[in-house]
């Protein structure tokens, strides 16, 4: 009762996870700008999380950490950051949560070094599409089941069904890593509807064998009528 009760923002816990989610837009930009040939995961990370300290957000307690993987090994079960340094042609995979007086937001990102090959520019297409149509239906009233059988509808559709999708699409924001509602395939409650001033990070992850992961995650927070996008920095940089 008590997690249902925390899903739903003050008006003062809106403003906050406002400013947080622009201060993870500003961190992401200035990723994003980073990724060239030669410069490491590390680099990236690092600049990142100087940017969110620098307007005043952590990334330290309680807070989705920094990820910054690249290549075929943006695949891997961790994406947090290594010395590996990016090569041309390389996908690369950023995530930035930020943190404001204990309230989170989060942001996911994934782009390539360089121009991408015809089967990185599907995979990545393919799951941008998936998260606007997903976005598309963020409304009060619906139901988390039917948001999830969004993107099965279009993963039939597109291909990459037997691929490996990850479970989570999203979840509810707020002062916990794991909060309500849960976008969760297989996670039990799945009728939970949607109401005012609840804020969830929503986005799907497709791993591709011999291409790497593609995300795309943004914070958004459902309103009266239907959603306010909360992080809005550019997704289509390749």
């Amino acid at each position: 009762v008590f997690a249902r009760v925390k899903s739903i923002k003050s008006q003062a816990e809106v403003d906050i996870c406002r400013k947080s989610a622009k201060i993870a837009d500003l961190a992401m930009e200035s990723a994003l700008d980073m990724v060239k040939p030669g410069v490491t995961e590390m680099q990236i990370s690092a600049n990142a999380i100087r940017v969110l300290m620098e307007n005043d957000a952590s990334n330290l307690l309680n807070t989705h950490p920094v990820f910054c993987a690249s290549g075929l090994l943006s695949g891997r079960i961790s994406l947090l950051p290594t010395n590996r340094e990016i090569q041309n042609g390389d996908i690369v995979s950023i995530g930035i949560g930020s943190n404001i007086g204990g309230y989170q937001t989060y942001v996911h990102r994934t782009t390539t070094a360089g121009q991408p090959s015809p089967q990185q520019r599907k995979l990545l297409e393919t799951v941008l599409n998936i998260q606007t149509a997903v976005i598309g239906v963020l409304q009060r009233g619906v139901v988390t089941s039917d948001i999830l059988q969004v993107q099965k509808g279009m993963l039939n559709d597109s291909g990459y069904a037997k691929t490996y999708v990850h479970p989570f699409l999203g979840q509810g924001l707020g002062t916990d890593l794991i909060n309500l509602p849960m976008l969760v395939s297989g996670y039990p409650g799945q009728d939970e509807q949607l109401e005012p001033n609840m804020l969830l990070v929503v986005g799907p992850t497709i791993i591709a064998d011999g291409i790497g992961m593609a995300c795309f995650q943004d914070s958004l927070l459902i309103d009266e009528n239907t959603h306010e996008d909360l992080t809005k920095c550019k997704k289509k940089t390749w």
